[in-house]
């Protein structure tokens, strides 16, 4: 190496009458480096660092062109060692320094407790070990790592980032965790709603919005059976796996509670004739069977609920309903006249008795009050 003070002559006898060569004699750090303290693996840096050579006669050079060793500082360095050469001459000098370890890899040692998760679960670092390893060969367990708290929202593997930081410098390593989908029950119709005309919509037990869609059939008007299709959101399984369920609802059918009755008296008069009913309903039920007559005596005429009813007790198929036609028309008797209390027992008389189509049964009465006779048609009326 070269350096500028080389190669100076000085006549060192005060007269100028003879010269010599300087020769190089010592070396000294005469101001240390700006920077004494490092981390494992840094480079040694000589800035505000001064190196002095020495000459003898009290001469003194500042010098540049210098080598270090060693020049990368690694664990268990204490000094650095300045080398400089000057012809045939090599002299040393060395610099105090400080070299800290240095964080080289984390590692999880021992897993945590729980490494199976449902979605949406928080990560529990209970029972897991973190291992600091460091570039001195030492190693320690630590606790100041730091991980996502965010809640697990990948199904199946997802990874687990840890980072660790010491003395500035950050490590990473990762854990695989299995996040499973929530299980939830299939939605069910809670009640049957029955048909009475208007729009329908079921009521489901187990159906959240914020977990699952509806689709398919979600409104209905007549009685019958209709489909509704639930689909599940990311992270919800029904029990069956599946995250779409076809589930069956239903509109019941309204209730007829009587078979229509007659509600007008007929006699034969050789035409045709029709019986007035109590109770039907043209929209409610088919009416066939025996409609007209013609001749005296019963008749059965059948009703059937239409598509959205049914009877009372739950069948649907078509029942009799008898009706007559009477031979005569026989008047309803009303009591003649009043009768006043005696103490005795007594009958009343008839007003509009038909005696020849209808018998009056009554028993005799001595209080005074409201009493009932019966009027019996002859057989055939």
């Amino acid at each position: 190496m070269s350096n500028k003070n080389v190669g100076k002559v000085l006549n060192l006898s005060g007269n100028g009458g003879g010269s010599g060569s300087l020769k190089l004699e010592s070396l000294t750090i005469t101001t240390p480096p700006s920077k004494t303290t490092y981390k494992s693996g840094e480079a040694f840096d000589p800035t505000g660092m001064v190196v002095t050579a020495g000459y003898g006669y009290g001469i003194t050079s500042n010098v540049t062109g210098y080598m270090v060793s060693p020049s990368v500082l690694t664990d268990g360095v204490s000094e650095v060692t300045v080398i400089y050469t000057e012809g045939r001459t090599t002299l040393t000098a060395v610099t105090p320094v400080i070299v800290k370890k240095v964080l080289t890899s984390i590692e999880v040692t021992t897993p945590p407790a729980k490494t199976a998760y449902q979605y949406l679960e928080g990560f529990d670092t209970s029972g897991m070990v973190v291992t600091a390893f460091f570039s001195d060969g030492s190693a320690a367990p630590v606790t100041d790592y730091r991980y996502p708290t965010t809640e697990l929202s990948t199904l199946g593997q997802q990874v687990i980032d840890l980072d660790y930081t010491y003395e500035g410098t950050t490590q990473s390593t990762s854990l695989m965790l299995t996040v499973n989908p929530i299980v939830v029950d299939v939605p069910a119709q809670k009640e049957l709603v029955v048909y009475d005309g208007n729009a329908k919509y079921p009521v489901w037990d187990g159906y959240d919005s914020v977990k699952m869609a509806v689709s398919g059939d979600t409104i209905g008007a007549n009685a019958g059976s209709y489909a509704a299709v639930f689909t599940l959101v990311y992270g919800y399984v029904f029990p069956s796996g599946d995250t779409k369920a076809t589930v069956s609802w239903a509109i019941g059918k309204a209730v007829i509670p009587a078979l229509p009755a007659q509600s007008n008296a007929i006699a034969a008069d050789g035409t045709a004739k029709a019986p007035e009913w109590n109770g039907y309903d043209p929209a409610k039920l088919t009416i066939g069977g025996a409609q007209f007559g013609i001749e005296p005596g019963e008749y059965a005429a059948t009703f059937a609920p239409t598509a959205n009813y049914q009877w009372w007790d739950g069948t649907t198929g078509p029942k009799d309903a008898v009706w007559i036609i009477h031979s005569v028309i026989v008047p309803i008797p009303v009591q003649k006249g009043s009768l006043t209390y005696t103490g005795a027992a007594q009958t009343p008389e008839w007003d509009n008795l038909d005696t020849e189509n209808c018998s009056v049964e009554v028993a005799p009465a001595a209080d005074a009050g409201e009493h009932t006779a019966t009027c019996t048609l002859t057989t055939g009326m």
